[in-house]
């Protein structure tokens, strides 16, 4: 399978919703995604998007795994990491994260996130966040599956020069 993660808190301008809305449409049991994170403030949504994907009849594999303290297992598990922020994000760790798994990530175009990613060499970065838009980046990512490895080789290496004492 094709399998996908998220994590991070789950809200609305996160981009969380919109990523499982795509996903539902997808409707395809070959493609999976790990929701990782959440808290006691986002249940509300978390029972209402679960809801929404038990009444969907979708194929497309979507688990709530909840808060890890560690999630570099699910990373290293998956073939891309997601961060749809469509909000003004500030640099954050999860793609830096992911790069350290070999895992390169899809980001929205705005904030922090896009300036740990060299678009088409080490990941992702999105025109717009939407579902129409993640729909598309998920379908053309199944059809490029001999560039996934390399991608997470360019990401993991792009780590060294940014984010290095020797920099």
């Amino acid at each position: 399978p094709f399998q996908l993660i998220y994590v991070g808190q789950i809200t609305e301008n996160k981009g969380v919703v919109c990523l499982i809305d795509a996903l539902l449409q997808l409707n395809d049991p070959m493609i999976g995604c790990w929701i990782v994170g959440g808290s006691q403030h986002t249940l509300k949504l978390e029972e209402a998007l679960k809801d929404r994907i038990d009444h969907s009849g979708s194929k497309t594999k979507i688990e709530f795994l909840g808060f890890k303290a560690d999630p570099r297992p699910y990373y290293a598990a998956a073939d891309w990491h997601f961060a749809p922020s469509i909000y003004e994000e500030p640099l954050g760790n999860i793609v830096q994260e992911a790069k350290q798994m070999k895992t390169p990530s899809v980001v929205s175009n705005n904030g922090g996130l896009p300036e740990l990613i060299e678009h088409e060499k080490d990941g992702f970065i999105l025109n717009d966040v939407n579902t129409k838009e993640l729909t598309l980046t998920i379908k053309n990512l199944y059809k490029i599956e001999t560039d996934w490895r390399s991608m997470g080789d360019a990401a993991k290496a792009s780590l060294q020069p940014k984010f290095s004492h020797q920099a």
